[in-house]
């Protein structure tokens, strides 16, 4: 794989405040790649100085292997950040085309880029009068002008009804594969990242904690189930009963997760009913992004 991104060692303080720590991160030409974190994880901040809006304390940043300035802007990368500013009372050709001339892009670019995010190009309905939708089409349009190599989305899908988030997931999946693009995805959606990404990273207190391919950090050996009993758990006695068959996860009233190896459930619900304890129901407890994302924080917590 080619990368076309590298991070390293990258920090930034404000005050006495760490924002950013030492970032370490990878990412490959044709990525969809996540960055998730917690409002306040320094997501944001990690993008404007990949942009060259705020400068580092240290660290490099290279693209396609070219060592990046200090608050220098990488070449053809297009950026949605937090929520883009039009021309309300403008079309949404006329709209991109004030840009258009202030990037020095042809005119055409315009029509092409309408073209690719599914817009009207004949359309003379005012912005003002688009949906949130239709706005969020708008604003990739116009990170796609310069035909950018790379596309930062931050929260692309903030403020969308249901409808709207399928619709700029499918997109930008559409995009990457046809148009041949990197993107970078900040959100603390879970479950869009999974949907959407291919490798992820997780910064948590200015920290990657994680990074890598989404299926293989949700691979796992074990399952988790949710067992009910009839009665209250007597913990001491239900390590008993499971020795190693089993590990528990959690005890609640008369509620218990445990952990098992695949295809071990029914050995512990088989030492169970042996010692008279009856199970009123059982769950599998599905591993997601957004469960492994709390783990992680949970980590780093400690």
């Amino acid at each position: 794989m080619e990368k076309i991104i590298e991070i390293e060692k990258v920090t930034k303080k404000y005050g006495h405040k760490n924002v950013l720590q030492g970032i370490d991160l990878t990412i490959y030409k044709g990525d969809i790649y996540g960055l998730l974190g917690l409002n306040g994880s320094g997501k944001s901040t990690l993008m404007k100085i990949f942009l060259g809006l705020i400068g580092k304390d240290s660290g490099q940043i290279k693209v396609n292997g070219k060592m990046i300035e200090n608050l220098e802007t990488p070449p053809k990368v297009g950026a949605l950040i937090e929520y883009p500013a039009f021309y309300e009372y403008l079309s949404a050709v006329k709209n991109l085309t004030i840009f258009a001339d202030l990037y020095g892009v042809s005119r055409k670019r315009v029509q092409q880029v309408l073209e690719i995010v599914g817009l009207d190009t004949n359309d003379e309905k005012k912005v003002k009068k688009y949906s949130m939708g239709m706005k969020q089409r708008l604003s990739i349009a116009r990170a796609f002008l310069n035909d950018p190599d790379i596309i930062i989305l931050d929260e692309p899908t903030n403020g969308l009804d249901p409808s709207g988030v399928i619709e700029i997931e499918n997109l930008i999946t559409m995009l990457a594969k046809q148009e041949q693009k990197t993107f970078i995805i900040t959100s603390h959606i879970m479950g869009q990242i999974e949907k959407m990404c291919n490798r992820v990273g997780i910064l948590s207190n200015g920290i990657i904690m994680t990074e890598g391919n989404v299926k293989t950090l949700l691979a796992t050996d074990t399952e988790q189930y949710i067992l009910e009993f009839d009665r209250m758990i007597d913990e001491k006695k239900a390590i008993d009963i499971l020795k190693s068959v089993a590990e528990i996860v959690k005890i609640e009233n008369c509620t218990m997760t445990i952990s098992t190896k695949k295809s071990s459930i029914g050995k512990a619900t088989s030492l169970f009913a042996a010692n008279g304890w009856i199970i009123k129901d059982i769950q599998k407890k599905t591993r997601d992004l957004e469960n492994y994302f709390m783990e992680r924080l949970n980590v780093n917590e400690k």
